[in-house]
């Protein structure tokens, strides 16, 4: 049974077990002086969301939903990163709120090239067998220099800011 938040984005039978669904807001705190901490439930996961307070400005300037999609790239090597898609540019999984969509998208090439790893070789999904093994725990959002940044993990705690 598909459910909407108070946004009208759609969640998933997973999260109505859990009672929180997903997209809403578990918990909110401070987190630190420069950052802010959202709790939110992800594909079956908690997930915490570090966004620091120029990115709260510029999100809320920007007049139009972010989608923080999450790739995870196989291929020789493993890549993390996160790309950022203003406006309806790329489907969500979960809304945060009406502003900030997330999106985990496990990635493979087809072929191995080292080379390739610094380009953009052209990539295709990668359907996990357990995903919930593989599903970030934190993600770091950040805007500096007038650029989105980001970075996400799958330990239970990030890294120091830097």
């Amino acid at each position: 049974m598909e459910r909407h938040d108070a946004t009208g984005h759609g969640g998933t039978k997973s999260a109505e077990k859990s009672g929180i669904a997903p997209g809403l807001i578990a918990d909110i705190s401070q987190g630190g002086k420069d950052h802010m901490t959202r709790t939110v439930r992800f594909h079956e996961r908690t997930l915490e969301i570090h966004i620091t307070k120029r990115a709260e400005r510029a999100l809320a300037g920007l007049g139009r939903p972010l989608v923080a999609e999450m790739e995870l790239y196989f291929s020789c090597l493993i890549r993390k990163r996160v790309v950022f898609r203003e406006g309806h540019a790329g489907p969500a999984d979960h809304w945060v709120d009406e502003a900030l969509g997330l999106r985990f998208r496990p990635v493979m090439t087809r072929n191995c090239s080292l080379g390739a790893a610094g380009g953009e070789p052209p990539v295709t999904d990668f359907p996990l067998v357990k995903p919930q093994r593989f599903v970030p725990r934190w993600l770091r959002i950040d805007y500096r220099g007038g650029a989105w940044q980001g970075e996400f993990g799958l330990s239970a705690q990030p890294a120091a800011a830097a």
